[in-house]
């Protein structure tokens, strides 16, 4: 096993063990700068393929790490092939004031080439957009989420994933999650 390989396993073992946290004050973000605590929980819904409209089902597990300073998320999408699981970790870094995140899955077991690119977290309100921004790529990646907190129904959270090969100029959709807070 490749030494990174091995470091990646023996830290997804040790954030496995991470019991849930209520997030840290002095760890977050802070107010006004796009906080994602909210995200803490269990969410369940669907995965809509852009390429053919098929739906399959999907879940979502957020948990708070480092006393709040992050996150870390995995998702399984069962499928006819099997399950797609997905696994995230985002952390506020203070120093620069901005969110890094990195994702892997189990198709390929290496992290995706844009999430080891530098991402922009931009905050609009209950909108939030990733963008991969590094220069001389042909390919560039944005996920879009929007969190809604209806008064009469459970807090909802959609997310769409785009690509661009043109420099943001036009982007194509690729998959779009529409997840509900699983309410026990």
């Amino acid at each position: 096993m490749s030494p990174l390989r091995l470091s990646l396993c023996a830290f997804v073992g040790l954030v496995a063990l991470l019991p849930f946290q209520e997030p840290s004050p002095r760890a977050q973000a802070p107010p006004g700068e796009g906080g994602l605590d909210w995200q803490v929980g269990a969410w369940v819904g669907t995965r809509r393929d852009a390429a053919d409209g098929s739906t399959e089902p999907m879940t979502m597990t957020v948990a708070s790490i480092l006393g709040g300073a992050g996150q870390m998320r995995e998702i399984e999408i069962p499928h006819s092939g099997g399950v797609y699981r997905g696994f995230a970790v985002q952390v506020f870094e203070p120093e620069s004031g901005v969110w890094s995140r990195r994702y892997v899955n189990d198709v390929r077991r290496t992290f995706a080439s844009y999430a080891c690119a530098p991402h922009e977290r931009t905050v609009e309100g209950d909108r939030s957009i990733w963008r991969s921004i590094t220069p001389g790529r042909t390919r560039e990646s944005r996920l879009a989420s929007v969190h809604e907190t209806p008064a009469d129904g459970p807090e909802r959270w959609s997310r769409t994933m785009t690509v661009s090969t043109d420099d943001g100029a036009t982007w194509t959709e690729l998959w779009c999650d529409e997840l509900t807070r699983k309410m026990d």
